[in-house]
């Protein structure tokens, strides 16, 4: 429990200015978070998966999501497994809702969630503003390119369980890229986002979840079904 907080994220915040193997996301943001490391461990996970969950439903209510499918989203492999593993992708979703000169930064933190947040090249200070965390992080950490991935997981494992953790339709969803550029809509962004990219975890799979559930029940629900049949199989593949 907590796996991925305890052997990644809480390390990294805890030396915010030495990257840890793992850690993929704009090195900034552990910097940011370096205060939680007077909670402990534990402790800060769980402020984090409370702001979370808030997030979560904040966006939730921005979409008008139905109450029925807003539990069935919490009760959803995407939140559940991802809070179990100590990840905190719903927070970062909260870049489709902020001010839009903000979303380059969260892109920047991990875009497979929320690249689709970028929705404007106005105001043109935004770029100067991402440029200055770019720069210093590759100053500081030489960030992206001291990025280390662990021994399992990632794009390069292609173990029959390496691939089942892997929820990307890379290369085919690349077919979706254009709806970036013509719809303005938050759900249709937020829900194509992640398959733009070679390699997503099912906890970055919040944000397509929600979207459906604000469009469809009947298909809200033959995904959340489909999540958790898979899911099932995925852990437990490949165990011994």
């Amino acid at each position: 429990m907590l796996s991925d907080w305890l052997a990644y994220f809480y390390p990294q915040l805890e030396n915010p200015f030495i990257l840890q193997v793992g850690i993929f996301n704009l090195p900034w943001i552990f910097v940011f978070l370096h205060p939680l490391k007077f909670l402990g461990p534990y402790f800060s996970a769980i402020l984090i998966q409370i702001m979370t969950m808030i997030s979560i439903w904040y966006i939730c209510q921005k979409l008008n999501v139905p109450p029925l499918q807003r539990v069935l989203v919490y009760l959803s492999p995407p939140v559940l497994w991802g809070a179990f593993l100590g990840q905190f992708d719903g927070l970062l979703l909260i870049a489709y809702i902020l001010p839009i000169w903000i979303s380059p930064i969260f892109v920047l933190i991990k875009p497979q969630v929320n690249i689709g947040s970028f929705r404007s090249i106005k105001p043109l200070w935004q770029y100067l503003l991402a440029g200055i965390f770019v720069i210093s992080a590759y100053i500081i950490w030489k960030w992206p390119l001291s990025v280390q991935y662990p021994d399992i997981g990632g794009p390069s494992d292609t173990t029959a369980r390496g691939l089942l953790w892997n929820w990307s339709l890379w290369p085919y969803s690349l077919i979706l890229a254009p709806l970036l550029l013509i719809y303005k809509d938050i759900r249709i962004r937020m829900g194509v986002s992640p398959f733009l990219f070679p390699y997503i975890g099912i906890q970055s799979l919040i944000g397509p979840l929600i979207a459906l559930g604000s469009y469809n029940l009947w298909l809200f629900l033959l995904v959340w079904v489909f999540m958790w049949i898979r899911w099932w199989i995925m852990v437990n593949t490949g165990l011994t």
